[in-house]
């Protein structure tokens, strides 16, 4: 799989909410970091994992969409544009993946709440 392959294949599994195979498409050491502050999220698969089903389970109605994404090298970087989150305006996010061997191994998003 291209990293641009990985990566749709871990939006088409968030988008369906399975939390495993969502992590399946990460390294196990991965990092989920803030773009602005390098605030870190999350790190390893078993943290990303937890924090996902948990995220799926309380918001059910989350899905997001491409708007549009740029491909340089392991580098994918996408606009998403994220709906269905109970009181919060729908919006725009910025993800930049880093995809090395064949997983996604950093991402770092733009706020969104």
């Amino acid at each position: 799989m291209t990293p641009a392959d990985i990566v749709q294949a871990q939006l088409d599994a968030y988008n369906a909410r399975n939390a495993d195979a969502f992590a399946a498409c990460y390294a196990p050491g991965v990092v989920v970091a803030e773009l602005a502050t390098g605030t870190v999220r999350c790190t390893g698969i078993a943290q990303l994992t937890q924090a996902y089903r948990d995220q799926f389970a309380r918001w059910p109605g989350q899905r997001a969409r491409v708007v549009h994404r740029q491909i340089a090298g392991e580098l994918i970087f996408d606009t998403e544009f994220v709906t269905g989150v109970p009181d919060r305006p729908d919006a725009h996010v910025v993800a930049i993946y880093q995809v090395r061997g064949g997983l996604i191994e950093r991402v770092w998003f733009s706020p969104r709440f």
